[in-house]
């Protein structure tokens, strides 16, 4: 009996003396060794409160709809050189006469896998393409905004490209069409933290 309990004990031993070599791994998440200072996506992170001028562009000209003031604008980073965007949710009364739409209205929405560069004079070049779907509820002017719902629009022929200066100022043009819309939407938006 003390010999079947001295192999009971010596077995047990050894199973413990082995479960730490059996759940031991490396880390390759480890970023102890890592210059964050170098991570452009890091410097144009953060919270804004943007202007956003919405506009649609014609083959020859750009008509501007109206202007969003303090709009939310977040920026994450997504790794060491590409950021998400994720725009707040809008909706614009448009009183311009000439304009094709009474109001132009967007669910919120991300920009995602978008590069941040870092230029030879300190500033950072942003640049990416808009993809996927954008929720939108574009109002014509005989339209009435109450009977009008959103609508789930491809996004075609989108890119962002901006720059954030070495003064903190964020300045993006956003280009998408939404669906089969003849021209595109623009946002050229300014933010500064």
């Amino acid at each position: 009996m003390n010999i079947k309990h001295f192999f009971s004990i010596a077995l047990a031993a050894g199973t413990l003396a082995t479960l730490p070599a059996t759940f031991t791994s490396c880390d390759n998440d480890d970023t102890s060794n890592v210059d964050l200072t170098r991570w452009t996506s890091l410097k144009v992170s953060g919270n804004y409160k943007a202007q956003n001028i919405i506009g649609v562009q014609s083959l020859r000209t750009k008509l501007e709809l109206g202007t969003m003031k303090d709009q939310q604008l977040l920026i994450t980073p997504d790794g060491a050189d590409h950021i998400t965007i994720k725009l707040a949710e809008y909706a614009l009364p448009i009183n311009e006469a000439s304009a094709p739409y009474s109001l132009v209205a967007s669910k919120a929405f991300e920009l995602k896998n978008i590069k941040t560069t870092l230029e030879s004079n300190g500033d950072i070049s942003i640049s990416g393409a808009v993809k996927g779907n954008v929720s939108m509820k574009l109002v014509g002017r005989k339209g009435n905004a109450n009977e009008t719902d959103f609508r789930e629009y491809e996004v075609s022929n989108g890119s962002v490209t901006g720059t954030m200066g070495k003064d903190r100022e964020l300045s993006l043009t956003i280009s998408f069409q939404p669906g089969s819309m003849p021209m595109p939407i623009v946002y050229t938006i300014r933010a500064k933290r």
